[in-house]
């Protein structure tokens, strides 16, 4: 094994939450900025830490919008959770002040904004082709309190993040559907995890108990990538979309 040198974040950054890449290349440092009370997300590349005085490679506040996005919004408070895809093309952080944010690792744009359409085979540099020519994706909405965990789903379309007052939210990535909201604890939710076959996600509560909440449509995401965004399509994806809300404990 070849030893690294430390990492030192700047004089003012309170480090809170790590997490490496599925490739290992990288790695997220989640944490607040005492100069300005902001949540930063400094990314450093593992090869550059041989280096004589090592530096990320970029800081996240949370601003990345696309040049035409409106939206200015930095993060604020206390990050409380980081996560990688699967696929290592999407970085989601969750905070204390119930914010939640995506990152494309391809343009590191922050994805924002509500049902912004895509016109390229690409979602904001991330390669997931094949799919139509054009679609919409919404960001993911703020929660009601503080989030306490994030967790992508094993095929990557998916992010499940939990909440203080006990509630599991589920984000499509890639295909425009509703937010599903899961509420099977009586108390916070502090971890979450998938199932290998992404069909099932765990969950563990200050209520004292693991919870196991199942789809029962796991192809509907799939279905939906595949519809072209139409009047028709839309009404149709409305109407499946109820399937989604039903978990089984």
């Amino acid at each position: 094994m070849i030893p690294l040198p430390p990492v030192k974040p700047h004089g003012t950054f309170s480090l809170q939450q790590l997490t490496f890449s599925p490739s290992g290349d990288w790695f997220a440092a989640c944490g607040v900025d005492s100069a300005d009370n902001l949540v930063k997300v400094e990314i450093w590349k593992i090869a550059s830490l041989l280096g004589a005085s090592p530096q990320p490679s970029r800081i996240l506040s949370g601003s990345e919008f696309p040049p035409s996005s409106l939206h200015i919004d930095s993060l604020h408070g206390q990050c409380t959770a980081v996560a990688f895809s699967a696929n290592g093309m999407w970085l989601a952080v969750g905070t204390f002040s119930h914010e939640i944010a995506v990152w494309s690792t391809a343009t590191w744009f922050r994805v924002g904004g509500q049902a912004e359409f895509i016109a390229s085979g690409s979602l904001y540099g991330a390669k997931v082709g094949g799919h139509g020519a054009g679609r919409y994706i919404d960001a993911p909405p703020m929660a009601d309190s503080a989030v306490n965990a994030v967790a992508f789903s094993p095929d990557s379309n998916r992010l499940a993040y939990s909440t203080a007052d006990g509630n599991i939210y589920l984000w499509s990535v890639t295909a425009q559907l509703p937010v599903s909201t899961i509420s099977v604890h009586s108390g916070g939710v502090l971890s979450l995890a998938f199932s290998p076959d992404g069909n099932c996600l765990a969950s563990g509560g200050n209520d004292q108990t693991v919870r196991f909440s199942c789809g029962i449509d796991s192809t509907l995401e799939q279905r939906a990538l595949t519809i072209s965004i139409s009047p028709e399509s839309n009404t149709r994806l409305l109407g499946e979309s109820d399937d989604w809300y039903n978990f089984a404990q």
